[in-house]
């Protein structure tokens, strides 16, 4: 797995970062990127950063029927194979899971998440808490990204019935209106 700090260096970046047509900076569309919140300790995420890395190959694969599903206009997610993942014109900007300790997975993977990064005080983790369905949200501007986001965010329960999470989607309202 990619920390966000390993994709700010050409030295342990993953292979295929590029600029990103979506936000400023570059991105991956082969793997996503981990964050921890300020006074974490990396040691004490990876356990659940090892255990959630199993998500990638299936967010990816959202991602890429997402686009396909625009491009060819169906309303089936599944119509066929998906294509290789690309940004270029999905009406997806990110799918990202995030823990109530704070870590995150963010794919696409994305270089420049500053370091005090704490997805609990985002509008698309609080969306979800305390829900126990899909929540949609009303259209924002990302103080991270600066761009407008629509998020439609869920809520995560472990085996005793307690929160601990949101998996979200961020929609970008533009790249919808101009896709259909």
């Amino acid at each position: 797995y990619y920390m966000v700090r390993d994709l700010r260096s050409p030295a342990t970046a993953p292979p295929d970062l590029q600029p990103s047509t979506i936000v400023k900076g570059k991105v991956s569309l082969g793997y996503p990127a981990w964050s921890i919140p300020p006074g974490m300790n990396p040691s004490a995420a990876a356990p659940a950063i090892r255990s959630l890395s199993r998500l990638q190959s299936f967010r990816r694969d959202i991602y890429a029927r997402v686009a396909a599903m625009v491009q060819n206009k169906s309303e089936e997610l599944y119509a066929s194979n998906a294509p290789a993942p690309s940004n270029d014109d999905n009406p997806v900007k990110a799918i990202v899971i995030a823990l109530s300790n704070g870590v995150e997975s963010r794919y696409p993977g994305w270089d420049s998440l500053p370091d005090d990064y704490d997805p609990r005080v985002h509008p698309w983790f609080k969306l979800a808490l305390g829900k126990h369905a899909p929540q949609w949200g009303d259209p924002y501007t990302s103080g991270i990204t600066h761009t407008l986001e629509l998020p439609l965010s869920v809520p995560v329960y472990d085996e005793k019935g307690e929160q601990s999470g949101v998996v979200s989607m961020l929609l970008m309202p533009a790249r919808m209106v101009q896709t259909l």
